[in-house]
């Protein structure tokens, strides 16, 4: 792993870490929807179509020359998201790419922002929504400072009630209504303990000392049967 995470590049088109993504890459993500932009149907019902029912010229050419403008207009006003290196400095975005789902979408608010009884999530979404609201950010670089978020007045974590694993399976729902919960070993101090136990890394120290990270490169997040331990 490469200690400068300004130089990673997308391995599809060749950007790098703030730079937008070549057209048609397969690494770019849909402002509308967070998921794969080449493969999600906002394009078609941004525009009118049912995806389930497109015209035929459509269905087996594409979008024409006109729609294929307006699209563009419409990703454009909303916002292209840039490439994110995995590896960009910043405890809360490095623990989050542990819930990442496959789908793009966040497993433990969806994207939301919020997280049930615990204040603002630590996803994109969250943080802007946290900075929107006039708060700042998590201002130490170490997991426990981002846990102190999600700390009850007990002592107790809200996030996992303590377990040590965060199971928002049947939970945790996109705006759209998809599901996108998932299994995974909470950050707090018994979390992370458990996931030591379990001979899993741990969230630790850079080493550049920008932040601490989850190893967690080429994440696949399963969705595992009641009962089964996070892997």
């Amino acid at each position: 792993m490469s200690e400068d995470w300004r130089e990673k590049k997308c391995h599809d088109c060749g950007c790098k870490h703030g730079e937008f993504h070549e057209p048609g890459c397969d690494m770019e993500r849909c402002p509308f929807c967070l998921g794969q932009l080449i493969t999600c149907d906002c394009c078609y019902e941004r525009l009118g179509y049912e995806p389930g029912f497109l015209p035929d010229e459509i269905f087996n050419e594409g979008l024409g020359e006109e729609d294929s403008k307006k699209w563009d207009a419409l990703l454009k006003e909303k916002g292209l998201i840039p490439y994110q290196s995995p590896w960009q400095p910043g405890v809360a975005e490095n623990i989050w790419w542990e819930f990442l789902h496959p789908d793009g979408h966040c497993s433990l608010c969806g994207n939301h922002g919020r997280v049930s009884d615990g204040g603002y999530c630590i996803c994109p979404n969250g943080r802007a929504m946290r900075r929107g609201s006039g708060e700042s950010e998590w201002p130490h670089p170490g997991v426990d400072d981002v846990w102190e978020e999600f700390k009850r007045d007990d002592g107790l974590c809200a996030l996992c009630d303590d377990s040590g694993v965060i199971d928002t399976r049947g939970e945790a729902m996109t705006p759209a209504g998809w599901r996108v919960g998932a299994k995974s070993y909470c950050f707090c101090p018994r979390g992370r303990r458990t996931k030591q136990v379990a001979g899993r890394e741990r969230w630790h120290a850079h080493p550049n000392g920008h932040s601490l990270i989850a190893h967690v490169v080429n994440v696949a997040l399963v969705i595992l049967p009641k009962g089964e331990e996070p892997t």
